[in-house]
């Protein structure tokens, strides 16, 4: 799966309809959300402290040290960050799109253009929705019946990330109802399109 780009909405039109709407738990939001920024981090840490050693000749404990307490505190700045967006965040399901609300601007995807849905459930309560939807649109009117993936397991690894950055269905309740209800309205509106 590619990354999912999302789309700029102005509002929920008043012909839609909303038929499913949830917050996500902001601990598993900003886990999920910030894991590719955490990890490139981490990366870069440990890039640093190599040419540091190779360079100066640092004693490579206090390098260490003194990088994984800069480390500590950049992530937990950027992770409150995201625990925060996502405590403004819900996510809806219309009977022609799927979005994220936030704070003053929506982004979702219309259903007509989604490709695969799947989930992964971290446990019995909590999950996230990955959409991908198809590069263009001659590639959907050639589409056929949408079925769920269904996966569990570890937030580190899981699916890939949307843009904008830290915007996904991620870490709510109910996933299981939002994931069907999305392929249902797309199957049921790709038959009426035939």
């Amino acid at each position: 799966m590619k990354a999912l780009k999302l789309d700029f909405f102005d509002q929920i039109d008043a012909n839609e309809t909303i038929l499913f709407e949830a917050r996500p738990n902001p601990f598993l939001y900003g886990l999920e959300a910030s894991r590719a920024p955490i990890v490139a981090m981490f990366g870069l840490s440990a890039f640093v402290v190599a040419v540091l050693m190779i360079t100066k000749g640092g004693p490579f404990l206090f390098l260490l040290k003194v990088v994984l307490l800069l480390d500590f505190i950049f992530f937990s700045v950027f992770f409150l960050a995201v625990v925060l967006i996502a405590c403004r965040l819900s996510f809806v399901l219309t009977n022609q799109k799927v979005v994220i609300r936030g704070v003053s601007a929506q982004f979702g995807v219309r259903l007509d253009e989604i490709k695969s849905v799947s989930v992964r459930s971290y446990g019995v309560e909590y999950g996230s929705v990955y959409l991908e939807r198809y590069r263009d649109t001659l590639e959907a009117v050639y589409c056929k019946s949408l079925n769920l993936n269904s996966q569990s397991g570890s937030i580190w690894l899981s699916m890939p990330r949307s843009r904008p950055q830290l915007m996904g269905f991620l870490g709510f309740k109910d996933f299981n109802k939002f994931a069907s209800g999305i392929i249902d309205l797309r199957n049921a509106s790709h038959l009426t399109h035939f």
